[in-house]
């Protein structure tokens, strides 16, 4: 039994991000999630671990277009409306039962802010839809 996620972040270009508690995805895909070390002799001969993928996908509840889920010091417009004025999800993390996250990137484009490759509808029943592939 692999391991269960409690919250998935989807995180904006600003530092903006929008909490979604696991009940609320109705569905979710991260495909050839790829992961990368790197190290710099100017950080303390620390090494850093980061992860991207080729594709993501997610559909949220209605439920989260909520301010409760929403945390953002720049925007008082509800998360879903957020992310149709300004497709910049830029990453991902994913946070398990067990304590344990991972934080992944996601494919961007050459716009400084928006991210060309996101693309964001609303299902009949009011969930948003967001698919961002390479």
């Amino acid at each position: 039994m692999g391991k269960k996620i409690v919250m998935v972040y989807l995180v904006l270009e600003n530092g903006e991000v929008l909490k979604i508690p696991r009940p609320n995805i109705n569905g979710l895909g991260i495909t050839d999630i790829s992961q990368s070390i790197h190290f710099y002799r100017s950080s303390r001969d620390q090494h850093f671990i980061s992860h991207s993928c080729r594709e993501f996908s997610i559909e949220i509840s209605p439920l989260v277009n909520d301010m409760i889920y929403w945390d953002s010091e720049w925007s008082d417009m509800l998360p879903f409306e957020r992310l149709f004025s300004m497709p910049d999800v830029v990453a991902i993390d994913v946070s398990y039962s067990d304590a344990d996250s991972e934080y992944i990137y996601l494919p961007w484009g050459k716009d400084e802010y928006r991210n060309e490759h996101q693309e964001n509808r609303i299902l009949e029943d009011g969930s948003l839809y967001i698919s961002i592939k390479r």
